[in-house]
């Protein structure tokens, strides 16, 4: 009969041919070797290919399309513990190097006159834009001048202005009506003494 497994943490197995039967022995001492992981490393490829060009038709566009992604690189080595189940690790895999492919394919014919046909709206609506807001800026300059002058012009005015006192105006005022008056009683008595007197 087998023997009875041992309630040891390591186990090493002796095998014995007689009886075909399997033994379990204790092991005293255990191993654990552990090789450096590697830089992880990034390399990024760019396929540059042109297909589909023909003799007859020279003006064949092209545009990038990606053609697809590799990934390639050694897995790092895993660390070998014989300790038992509490020392044991778990082995993560490094990144991995990664290989980028980028394909230009040509464009028709139809597809290529729409996109010129639309830069070309755009550049014009471009430069429509631009004159518009050259003047636009133009006519708030002038705007602007027009109203710095305007506004000069009144603080020569208000700096110019002799500060008048209402009581002296209400004084002038009574003054000349006093006057007005006086004239009119004197015109009055003149007519008044010129009238001829009939009996």
């Amino acid at each position: 009969m087998p023997a009875p497994f041992p309630t040891s943490s390591g186990f090493e197995l002796a095998t014995y041919f007689e009886g075909a039967s399997g033994v379990l022995a204790s092991a005293i001492t255990f191993e654990m070797t552990e090789a450096p992981a590697p830089v992880p490393a990034l390399l990024v490829r760019r396929r540059l290919i042109i297909r589909g060009a023909s003799d007859h038709n020279d003006d064949v566009s092209i545009s990038p399309v990606l053609a697809g992604v590799e990934r390639k690189g050694p897995s790092s080595p895993k660390p070998s513990c014989d300790k038992g189940p509490s020392m044991a690790t778990a082995a993560l895999s490094e990144p991995e190097v990664s290989s980028i492919g980028v394909e230009v394919v040509p464009v028709d014919v139809p597809t290529t006159t729409v996109m010129v046909a639309r830069l070309k709206t755009a550049q014009h609506q471009k430069e429509e834009l631009e004159l518009n807001l050259a003047e636009s800026t133009k006519k708030w300059d002038s705007q602007v001048a027009e109203l710095q002058v305007e506004t000069e012009q009144l603080s020569v005015i208000r700096s110019q202005a002799i500060p008048v006192d209402l009581r002296v105006l209400m004084e002038q005022a009574q003054k000349g009506a006093h006057e007005v008056r006086d004239a009119r009683v004197a015109e009055c008595v003149v007519q008044i003494h010129t009238f001829p007197l009939s009996l």
